[in-house]
């Protein structure tokens, strides 16, 4: 018997989902389970760090460090902070409900605080909590969108409540050391 057009499934939205997984849950769900051996790629306090990405930030100590397509992931034990750049001409609010929104099509987003209105080394931004559950687990965490008119820039720190509350003071180093600019091209 052959299936009808309302009886075949099709992928329209399963790729979008699987990129928006991949972004939000598997990069740093592979970060958290990442071992970095005898911490040759964990960062120096102070160190500034410019990535192909076009994020440049002063690293805390003490951070496993990875750029990935789009991000710069930092690691220390179950918390991670994500930095990610991407043409934007909105508002910070209107960049902060986008990311808000990905999120919630990637996890089980419990609540999203609505945003306060902060600045990251000169550009307007806003900053809210975030709480949902990946992989089963309650995460806790912070989100801080900014914009410079043409970029925008997203800020989260993600983890247990217990460790994102120990490195908050970190993740605030980080934030207000931040700038964008345009990536590097691949050669």
């Amino acid at each position: 018997m052959l299936a009808t057009e309302s009886q075949r499934s099709y992928p329209k939205y399963g790729i979008a989902t699987l990129i928006v997984l991949l972004l939000f849950i598997g990069v740093p769900y592979l970060l958290i389970t990442f071992d970095p051996g005898a911490g040759d790629d964990l960062t120096v306090a102070g160190e500034v760090i410019a990535s192909p990405t076009g994020i440049t930030y002063t690293a805390p100590a003490g951070w496993d460090q990875r750029d990935v397509p789009g991000a710069v992931v930092l690691r220390k034990g179950a918390a991670i902070i994500e930095l990610r750049q991407m043409p934007w001409t909105g508002t910070p609010a209107e960049l902060y409900a986008d990311n808000g929104k990905k999120l919630g099509e990637a996890t089980k987003v419990i609540s999203l605080d609505d945003p306060s209105p902060t600045t990251i080394n000169g550009m307007p931004a806003v900053e809210g909590k975030i709480h949902m559950v990946i992989n089963g687990a309650d995460t806790s965490g912070y989100m801080v969108a900014a914009t410079n008119g043409t970029d925008g820039l997203v800020a989260d720190l993600f983890g247990p409540l217990l460790d994102i509350n120990q490195l908050r003071d970190e993740y605030r180093q980080v934030l207000s050391t931040l700038s964008i600019s345009a990536p590097e091209l691949e050669q």
